[in-house]
């Protein structure tokens, strides 16, 4: 019997033409919730460092979850599916579908690692049948979100750290991250630990990157 193999995708700019978290956050704002707009112009400014690598992830969390403070897990994770839906869908990168149905035929274990926040994850995971999901979480308490974040993030390094423990959780460990599909710098040390590493629509730097390590490239689209 053919062992399975572990799969793993990065979600915003690899699976979807999409910046999840920030487009929650205008997505909030065209709906006129309160604090929208603050978070979303703080959030805009602290994620300037992104591609450099630089960004301050506490920092814009903490700006980010300003807007679904108090509010109910139930009454955010039903605005998560509207938002995943109506906003994220149109979105679908082609290609990045077409390579997800590929991997379940296989029957791969499919996982999407990103460093959005899990609520809004996971209804976009959703979209392409992936149950398996790793996010920034947030705390809740007495079903309510407050503003306090669990780390450590799924971010950088963070992704590495929180894969080993999901697959610790769920009797994985000695199975190796056989694909990553990423377009991220953030995701160099998660790429460097699969056994393939595939990098979408890279930027000059990345796409550098991937031919100094023997990477694959693609370019993906709607």
């Amino acid at each position: 019997m053919t062992k399975p193999k572990l799969t793993v995708f990065d979600l915003d700019g690899t699976l979807v033409d999409s910046d999840s978290a920030q487009d929650w956050m205008y997505f909030l704002r065209k709906n006129s919730w309160p604090y929208s707009k603050e978070a979303t112009e703080i959030c805009s400014e602290i994620m300037q460092d992104y591609s450099s690598g630089r960004m301050n992830m506490k920092d814009y969390m903490q700006a980010w979850v300003l807007p679904i403070k108090g509010k109910r897990v139930t009454e955010i994770r039903a605005l998560a599916a509207e938002f995943a839906e109506h906003y994220i869908k149109p979105r679908i990168y082609t290609e990045g579908m077409r390579k997800v149905r590929e991997h379940q035929k296989a029957g791969d274990i499919l996982l999407v690692i990103s460093a959005s926040p899990t609520i809004i994850v996971e209804p976009i995971a959703a979209l392409f049948g992936i149950q398996h999901v790793i996010g920034i979480d947030i705390e809740v308490f007495n079903n309510k979100f407050t503003q306090n974040l669990i780390q450590p993030f799924s971010f950088g390094e963070g992704k590495v750290a929180l894969l080993k423990q999901w697959q610790k959780q769920h009797d994985l460990e000695d199975l190796p991250l056989g694909c990553i599909y990423s377009d991220s710098i953030n995701d160099v040390p998660l790429l460097d630990y699969a056994l393939n590493s595939h990098v979408i629509n890279g930027n000059e730097q990345m796409r550098l990157i991937a031919r100094e390590n023997g990477w694959c490239t693609h370019e993906w689209s709607v």
